[in-house]
């Protein structure tokens, strides 16, 4: 984890074509939270390209979840204030929505182990699930051969 806390201390460089999304984005979208309008701005305007992005209290962050492991973001009491703060936003997440949540484990996948979330992931566990999941991992097979 200390690489990723390292990054979120210093930042990183905005690319390019972000930053040309950014200049359409970030009144209509990113703009809506305050904390990504700070990070994507220095003194009131976009970001430019190459310019470092660098979110308040990310770093602290990762280090709680390094010291606390990964199920303190899903179950813990930074689950329960994440979950209070979407809420607070209008999102329909909760927190029994992250304690409910579980990695799907993949096969390996060209020497490497894989984890990640299977479609549809526009559903959240509280709302009604689906009857067939699909695996994003069957549609991967082709590309070992």
């Amino acid at each position: 984890m200390a690489p990723s806390v390292d990054l979120a201390r210093r930042g990183t460089p905005l690319g390019a074509t972000s930053a040309l999304y950014l200049g359409y984005a970030l009144e209509s979208i990113f703009d809506a939270d305050p904390t990504g309008s700070r990070a994507l701005r220095r003194n009131g305007r976009p970001l430019q390209g190459g310019e470092r992005v660098r979110v308040e209290g990310l770093a602290e962050t990762l280090e709680h979840l390094a010291l606390a492991g990964t199920d303190a973001f899903y179950r813990g009491e930074l689950a329960q204030k994440l979950g209070e703060d979407l809420r607070a936003r209008g999102s329909h997440l909760t927190p029994e929505d992250l304690a409910a949540f579980r990695v799907n484990d993949a096969p390996h996948w060209r020497s490497r182990s894989v984890a990640g979330l299977s479609p549809p992931i526009r559903r959240l566990p509280s709302e009604e699930r689906p009857s067939r999941r699909c695996s994003p991992w069957r549609r991967m097979e082709h590309l070992d051969s």
